[in-house]
């Protein structure tokens, strides 16, 4: 039995290209990717009476974002979980801490790099 057709391409030499293109466009959108924003959860533990708490988020020397959560003097959470949404990367996170007679400042530098999604930061 034999057939009409051409004998077949090794199929190496037919994917070359395309295994080429595949990874040039990886090597090119990797780049890119990183500075997608991506949402990321903070896990605050509370250590004490806390009143108000006040995050400012810093990329550089730009506030990136900021928020305030305010809680019940006689029943604060022991672990309070935000959300921000921001690329891989190291950022500044500046925390200030109303205990109802003490206002306290205190600054952590927060490491987003590689696909981490989740930190923990104890508040003292």
């Amino acid at each position: 039995m034999t057939s009409d057709r051409p004998p077949a391409e090794p199929l190496p030499r037919r994917r070359w290209p395309l295994l080429i293109l595949v990874v040039g466009l990886l090597a090119a959108g990797l780049p890119l990717w990183r500075k997608v924003p991506q949402d990321r959860d903070v896990h605050l533990d509370l250590q004490g009476p806390v009143e108000s708490l006040e995050l400012v988020w810093f990329a550089g020397d730009e506030a990136i974002r900021q928020s305030v959560m305010s809680f019940q003097r006689a029943a604060p959470p022991r672990r309070v979980t935000t959300h921000v949404s921001v690329p891989d990367g190291r950022y500044r996170l500046e925390l200030r801490v109303d205990r109802g007679e003490t206002v306290e400042d205190s600054v952590r530098n927060v490491d987003f790099s590689g696909g981490v999604t989740e930190v923990v930061i104890a508040v003292r």
